[in-house]
């Protein structure tokens, strides 16, 4: 992730907090926003983990955003949350589903990393969002009947990842490494080892 900005994830977020209402009432789980941003720097669809993702950045790097950003960014972190609080069944039932689509896809690339190490490590600062995903994912689904089972499938991954895994600097733009802490983040802390052996 190449040059972060705060202000741009803010602008995420209010074009998610905006349209987080009708996402929340919807069987949609991967919304298109309403206001999907300028045309050279479109906003991500909004999904669960996408806008636990941003309210994540922001909290934890308020210093990034200037100081009369920082009521705004408030506001609509507490708009996006007290509608999870309301709806937190239907927000739990696509959380779970969100997790299904993005395990199928880490999973697939970390048995990738295993059989093309050199690609992998090219892609694998982008791909690093999917394991990024599955951690808020199960952090927001930690009292759901299948948080165990979801728990296990990352972990049966990393597992998988860390037999070809060789430490390295944070994957990601340096401005957010203090909201990544490496014993808890990981996986945004190196790279697939293109001469480890085959998995």
């Amino acid at each position: 992730m190449a040059g972060y900005s705060a202000a741009h994830d803010l602008a995420v977020l209010a074009s998610m907090a905006g349209d987080f209402d009708e996402f929340i009432k919807s069987d949609v789980v991967f919304w298109q926003l309403t206001d999907d941003g300028p045309l050279l720097n479109r906003y991500p669809k909004l999904t669960v983990a996408g806008v636990l993702f941003c309210m994540h950045k922001l909290q934890l790097l308020p210093e990034l955003l200037a100081p009369a950003q920082h009521a705004r960014c408030a506001a609509q972190i507490s708009t996006v949350r007290e509608n999870i609080s309301a709806w937190r069944a239907n927000i739990e039932r696509k959380a779970v589903r969100e997790f299904a689509g993005r395990l199928r896809s880490w999973s697939w690339f970390v048995d990738e990393a295993g059989l093309e190490q050199k690609a992998a490590v090219r892609h694998y600062a982008q791909e690093a969002y999917g394991r990024t995903y599955l951690h808020l994912l199960l952090e927001l689904l930690q009292n759901h009947s299948t948080h165990a089972a979801m728990a296990a499938q990352v972990a049966s991954c990393d597992v998988r990842l860390r037999s070809v895994w060789a430490p390295a600097r944070f994957v990601w733009d340096a401005q957010l490494q203090p909201a990544f802490p490496a014993d808890v983040f990981w996986f945004l802390y190196g790279v697939p080892d293109a001469d480890a052996p085959k998995l």
